[in-house]
């Protein structure tokens, strides 16, 4: 999505690089919120 956002790599490369570092941060924080959600859900339907 956001790679063909800027044509010019070269000049956006640093916002490229702290994109690329922030990505796994993003994914793991929602599948870490995913998990809770599920296991708070289960808990309450199991209890």
């Amino acid at each position: 999505m956001s790679e063909s956002r800027t044509p010019f790599s070269g000049h956006t490369s640093f916002y490229a690089s702290s994109e690329s570092s922030l990505w796994p941060k993003i994914l793991i924080g929602l599948a870490l919120a995913a998990a809770a959600g599920i296991a708070a859900g289960l808990w309450w339907w199991l209890k």
